[in-house]
């Protein structure tokens, strides 16, 4: 019956074996859970009952039945009712897995699953660097998925874009999600609305990213070298969260950021809230030239070269170039860097 009810929500477009082999995976986790905790290789009824009304599949199948039997059917093509909807990667994860992405589509609104999400960041790729990190900045709602060296995958979804603030942000939609070693969303307990925090550079505060409970006893938080975490167990912010990672205190292995809205771009409101102005441009030229300098202008270079002033700073860039070569080169030797990507142009940026 479990299986039947998950069947009902998986998209009918997939291959017949690629459904039935996911259905299989989802069928079997589920069932893992529910004997969590059980003695023995039977479940009473409370406990059948419990394990039901934690899924969402339950939901999905019991909100279809109100609505093909009392209300109107939906908008989707021809009248009828559509199945949830399956997030899609642009790429392969390393960390997520399609029924793990079912189980988390579950919790996250339709519209921010329309397009495959894009990666944002990957550890991976592109090396534990926090700069490199905080280019997920204002890139509308994301997935974070963190890895710890004790094996546990586990993170949150964030419903805005991540900025620098000086306080807590963020809404109810947001939520902490566990993927192994079992799969389990945890959503807003309502008590606070300490959703999202990052900041860098502050001596009065927490520097790094944080998701629940309080500064100094995170839900979940990573530091700004994405080395080492934290995770408290309770979260007033998340209903019934226990300890996600291995351990309270963790190391980082592996952290991936997926952008739900490819091409986002942030407006001018959304930059003013989180307090960033956005220098004016008076007209085209000047917006086409933007971030250049008069050395990039070939006619004025000419100018100087022939009044003999001599020109250092194509030195000086060819030089910060060869030391980012060399920097991703130790990156590799290290490690932390997949040996082909070092010359990567970074074609996932916006």
């Amino acid at each position: 019956f479990f299986k039947e009810m998950i069947s009902l929500s998986l998209p009918t477009s997939m291959a017949q074996a690629d459904r039935a082999g996911l259905l299989d995976r989802l069928t079997a986790e589920s069932v893992e859970q529910a004997f969590d905790g059980v003695s023995g290789s039977t479940l009473n009824e409370d406990q059948v009952t419990e394990w039901l009304k934690g899924e969402k599949a339950t939901e999905d199948f019991f909100s279809k039945l109100l609505s093909s039997s009392f209300l109107r059917q939906g908008s989707g093509a021809g009248g009828s009712s559509q199945a949830r909807q399956l997030p899609r990667l642009s790429r392969p994860s390393r960390l997520l897995r399609e029924e793990h992405l079912w189980t988390l589509g579950g919790h996250i609104p339709a519209k921010f699953q329309d397009k495959p999400w894009k990666i944002l960041f990957s550890s991976n790729k592109h090396g534990q660097s926090f700069s490199r990190f905080l280019k997920c900045m204002f890139k509308g709602p994301t997935v974070l998925v963190i890895k710890d060296k004790g094996g546990h995958v586990f993170g949150g979804f964030a419903p805005v874009s991540w900025h620098r603030w000086n306080k807590f942000y963020g809404d109810r939609q947001a939520f902490l999600f566990s993927i192994h070693p079992k799969t389990k969303v945890y959503r807003s307990s309502g008590v606070n609305e300490n959703y999202m925090w990052l900041s860098t550079n502050l001596s009065s505060c927490t520097n790094g990213l944080g998701m629940g409970g309080q500064k100094d006893y995170w839900g979940v938080y990573v530091d700004t070298g994405l080395e080492t975490g934290v995770c408290r167990a309770p979260c007033s912010t998340f209903s019934e969260m226990p300890c996600l990672s291995s351990d309270p205190k963790f190391e980082i292995d592996e952290v991936e950021v997926w952008g739900c809205i490819p091409g986002y771009k942030a407006d001018d409101t959304e930059l003013a809230a989180a307090g960033v102005k956005r220098k004016p441009v008076k007209n085209f030229d000047q917006w086409e030239n933007r971030g250049k300098t008069a050395l990039d202008d070939q006619e004025a270079k000419a100018i100087l070269e022939a009044a003999g002033v001599e020109n250092h700073s194509d030195d000086i860039r060819k030089a910060d170039a060869q030391a980012e070569r060399e920097r991703k080169a130790k990156l590799v030797a290290e490690g932390k860097l997949n040996p082909g990507d070092e010359d990567d142009d970074d074609d996932d940026d916006d």
